[in-house]
């Protein structure tokens, strides 16, 4: 079943990436979709706030971050805005602080006024608080900064997850493969990086994987469980979820099997119940003995959160409680799924500071890097591209392959040249054979170096934080040569065209928003 499998992907994900602090959240009003809208509903199915939002998400600190069209704000009890819808990316608050990204800005951390306590600099990603340390993330090396902002671990680290019980898990890339071992708030060593995966601490126990198997350790790196188990999670309300051969069960903190392994399809231990998964795949719930207590009967279904569970009848979201018996009738089209809520966002600032100094370079008005209504096809040909590979030609084109990386988020990927005359003719080639005269024998290109350029045609690819962004980057490059020209860029039919008497510039994307493509051409 789908579900299932998700959960099982995400607790793996979670050994190698960090965890949410599930005690932040508050289930009084609960996130609920109908007519393609959220909103919210109490305890016992009463809708408390409209559905209005294009996304919502469960209330941590009194506030719920909500989406409305394509921003980010937060909301109060009420369903009115405390913050409004501004920012690009957002998480939930934690500890009175939330990050968000506004358009093309770094990670921001504000408190619950919507104010700004700092941003971090620099940062390509960063993580929310947990034990007073956030990880961040800048040029491909992860490290922590104290709630102030200031760096206490540097980046260093090739992968962390975040603080618990003292420490952290960092990883490592040892002979091609990424190993994973913990730091401690100081940001040294304390377990070296040894095991395939791992996950954080609880209860002074950490889940690790090695020589393919999965096992417990102590804070001292020690096993306390041997690696001996095909598939594990973290353990939760003193019971682990293990598989052996194909089955899965549950051990205890001794290592001893207390549930044998006996199921295709379980999940993990919330509030005494598990969510399992019958032969013909309807969802129940079993108790600590390995018995179902709420028998298979649901398409799909949630962990129970303060005594309510949410199920799926009928394609229709509802809720029990710890009997089985429905509370709220399934009468919704989506409900929460806090699998998936994000402890953390990316950068949105985008610095065109290179891609402007690439264009401008060697550039004054009247010239496009370099070419003007003058250029010759032996100035691109034996100049301009002396180094770079040619791709294709024709009798008035050529296509040349530049491949340049512009601050590892866009790629500068070919020059196409249109000159005014062809290029190149072919003619026949001749022998002489005493009286018979000419003997044809083939065929040779005579180049034309002197033929002028008529335009040239720039094309771009857009990737990491410029991901999504062409847009501003048409309006980025549209507006350094209506400076460089004295003018003002106007629209066109693809996107904006910048005139003057010496050279006309168009700078148009592909599908706009929709691909990575943007093109830029000079016409003579």
């Amino acid at each position: 079943m789908k579900y299932l499998n998700l959960i099982i992907i995400a607790a793996v994900m979670l050994l190698v990436s960090c965890g949410k602090n599930k005690d932040n959240f508050e289930y009084e009003l609960l996130p609920v979709k109908m007519d393609q809208k959220w909103g919210y509903i109490d305890n016992e199915g009463k809708i408390v706030i409209n559905p209005q939002f294009d996304e919502a998400f469960l209330f941590s600190n009194g506030l719920s971050l909500v989406k409305a069209g394509a921003l980010y704000g937060y909301i109060g009890s009420d369903g009115k805005y405390v913050i409004n819808p501004m920012y690009k990316n957002a998480t939930y608050f934690a500890d009175g602080l939330a990050l968000v990204a506004t358009e093309n800005g770094y990670p921001t951390f504000i408190n619950k006024k919507g104010e700004i306590k700092f941003t971090v600099n620099e940062a390509d990603e960063c993580r929310l608080f947990a034990e007073d340390l956030a990880a961040f993330k800048s040029n491909s090396k992860w490290g922590f900064i104290d709630n102030s902002g200031k760096i206490i671990i540097n980046a260093q680290f090739d992968r962390v997850g975040d603080f618990k019980e003292g420490m952290a898990l960092f990883a490592s890339d040892i002979n091609m493969k990424m190993q994973y071992g913990y730091i401690n708030k100081k940001g040294e060593i304390a377990i070296n990086a040894q095991f395939e995966e791992a996950s954080p601490f609880q209860n002074g126990l950490a889940l690790v994987k090695v020589n393919n198997k999965y096992g417990f350790i102590d804070k001292s790196g020690k096993f306390v469980i041997n690696a001996q188990f095909d598939y594990a999670e973290p353990f939760s309300e003193d019971l682990a979820l293990i598989k052996s051969g194909e089955k899965f069960g549950y051990i205890d903190k001794s290592g001893k099997i207390v549930i044998n392994p006996q199921f295709d399809k379980v999940g993990s231990f919330k509030e005494g119940l598990a969510l399992a998964v019958s032969i013909d795949e309807k969802f129940g719930y079993i108790n600590q003995k390995g018995n179902f207590e709420i028998n298979a009967q649901f398409d799909e279904a949630r962990p129970f959160n303060k005594k309510l569970a949410a199920v799926k009848i009928n394609n229709k979201y509802g809720f029990i409680d710890k009997t089985g018996k429905i509370i709220i009738n399934p009468q919704f089209d989506g409900i929460f799924d806090i699998r998936f809520y994000k402890n953390y966002i990316y950068s949105d600032y985008f610095n065109t500071k290179s891609l402007e100094a690439y264009f401008l370079d060697k550039t004054e008005e009247g010239k496009f890097r370099r070419v003007d209504k003058n250029t010759t096809f032996g100035a691109v040909s034996n100049d301009i591209h002396k180094n770079d590979e040619l791709l294709e030609t024709t009798n008035n084109t050529v296509i040349v392959k530049v491949n340049k990386d512009i601050d590892n988020y866009v790629k500068i990927e070919t020059f196409k040249y249109t000159f005014k005359d062809n290029i190149y003719t072919i003619k026949p080639t001749f022998k002489y054979l005493h009286h018979w005269g000419n003997y044809p024998t083939g065929n040779k290109k005579e180049m034309n170096f002197n033929a002028p350029v008529k335009s040239v045609e720039v094309e771009m690819y857009l990737y990491g934080k410029a991901s999504g962004k062409n847009q501003k980057v048409v309006s980025v490059l549209a507006k350094i040569f209506a400076d460089l020209m004295k003018t003002t860029p106007k629209d066109s039919k693809d996107g904006l065209l910048v005139e003057s008497p010496e050279m006309n510039v168009e700078v148009w994307a592909d599908n706009k928003l929709l691909t990575g493509k943007v093109y830029l051409k000079a016409s003579f």
